[in-house]
């Protein structure tokens, strides 16, 4: 019951408290003026419309456990834009990840329904034009511009596994960032280059788990820490 009252709640102020936020944003960063936002600007919006969002959820989970109104409002507002600005964070570094491979024309021929409708396949390995490069596809995403495979099974270009892959490819690929020239194709390999890649692309899976799972997710879970938190509370009462 309370998941499903902060969950409706939040979904029925977000459309209107982005826009109102939006607006805020506009008539402070570029007085009023139509066009898109500038990207700091765009996250102090949604960051504000997650807060007072998450506040009214959480307010109202407090309400029906019968726990403290201000603390659930207060904890599922933080929490709330804590979220959405790391979603934004992760959307920003998709986005100069996706900047970078249509320097190649190789990185960008992949056909994916990408993350959110963006239309980009940004999973699998970037193309190596070294001499003599094999261009071994990665086991999670394949080949950045070819077909999408996991441990070398084709998945298709919409659904929960391609939106898992695309979720994870923008963290993922600015933290290898190190290793891609400027057109974004890989730097020539060596042998120390090979051992720490070997070490560090496997570990930044897990350390950019925690700003692809708010992308997996979407805007909708950010109502879950303020569902968490009060159902904890009630308990301790």
């Amino acid at each position: 019951l309370t998941g499903a009252v902060a969950g409706g709640l939040f979904a029925g102020l977000a459309p209107g408290l982005s826009a109102f936020s939006d607006g805020i944003a506009r008539g402070i960063t570029i007085g009023g003026a139509a066009g898109p936002l500038t990207s700091g600007a765009s996250m102090a919006s949604n960051f504000a419309a997650g807060f007072i969002g998450g506040a009214a959820s959480g307010a109202a989970v407090a309400g029906i456990n019968g726990t403290d109104v201000g603390e659930g409002a207060l904890m599922g507002g933080a929490t709330a834009g804590a979220y959405s600005l790391i979603r934004d964070t992760g959307q920003y570094l998709r986005a100069k990840m996706i900047a970078q491979s249509y320097r190649d024309s190789h990185n960008c021929s992949g056909v994916s329904d990408g993350l959110d409708g963006d239309g980009f396949k940004l999973a699998g390995n970037r193309w190596d034009n070294n001499p003599g490069a094999k261009n071994e596809p990665s086991p999670l995403g394949g080949l950045q511009g070819g077909q999408g495979k996991i441990f070398g099974i084709n998945y298709p270009p919409k659904g929960v596994v391609n939106r898992v892959m695309e979720s994870w490819a923008g963290p993922h690929d600015f933290l290898n960032s190190w290793g891609y020239k400027v057109d974004g194709t890989l730097i020539k390999p060596s042998m120390v280059g090979d051992v720490i890649g070997g070490f560090t692309n496997p570990l930044n899976v897990a350390i950019a788990t925690p700003i692809a799972v708010p992308l997996m997710l979407g805007s909708s879970g950010a109502v879950a820490p303020s569902v968490i938190y009060g159902y904890e509370r009630q308990r301790s009462y």
